[in-house]
């Protein structure tokens, strides 16, 4: 929508739009606010100071608000199956948990373990002049099926941060990647 009129003079028509994800299916507003957008009156405000054809201005809320909308659909939510850990190496069965709690293999003799990743809450973004950071807490449950049974061997609550540097090219209009910190 338009949060404020479109303003224009001999030298600049501006217009501001607010952005958000909106799950249409079950509709419900997110749990915190959009900040002010820098709008028409102030377009020395935008990064390109309104000297460009088209200024646009990402504010976290419209990441976080789609954040918020796959969160709440549970599709932060991935599970590893010691099939697919092969491929990083990585040893999903009893006998490789087995290495670490001698006891797993003894119980669960040839079972291959599945790790269930969820996240906790929402992720919260941060859009700032330096860049975009990113904060999140997942759950990593460990998991296996033996004679039909489900057994949970253990879970680990984890929060990760990572950042990112981002600058815009200005022949190609891109976005690019400066520096990643995780």
């Amino acid at each position: 929508g338009l949060p404020v009129s479109p303003s224009f003079d001999k030298d600049l028509l501006a217009s501001s739009f607010s952005v958000e994800f909106v799950n249409t299916a079950h509709p419900s507003p997110a749990p915190f606010t959009p900040s002010p957008i820098p709008g028409p009156m102030h377009p020395e405000l935008l990064p390109g100071g309104g000297k460009y054809m088209a200024d646009i201005y990402f504010d976290s809320y419209v990441i976080n608000s789609g954040c918020y909308v796959f969160y709440k659909a549970g599709l932060l939510a991935y599970t590893l199956g010691s099939q697919e850990a092969k491929d990083y190496n990585i040893d999903l069965t009893a006998a490789g948990l087995g290495k670490v709690a001698p006891f797993i293999e003894k119980l669960f003799p040839n079972t291959e373990v599945d790790l269930v990743i969820n996240a906790v809450a929402s992720p919260n973004v941060t859009i700032s002049k330096s860049g975009i950071s990113s904060t999140t807490s997942i759950t990593c449950e460990a998991q296996l099926t033996h004679k039909g049974k489900v057994h949970h061997l253990f879970t680990v609550l984890s929060k990760m941060e990572a950042g990112a540097t981002v600058s815009v090219d200005k022949q190609s209009l891109r976005l690019v990647v400066v520096d990643v910190k995780a």
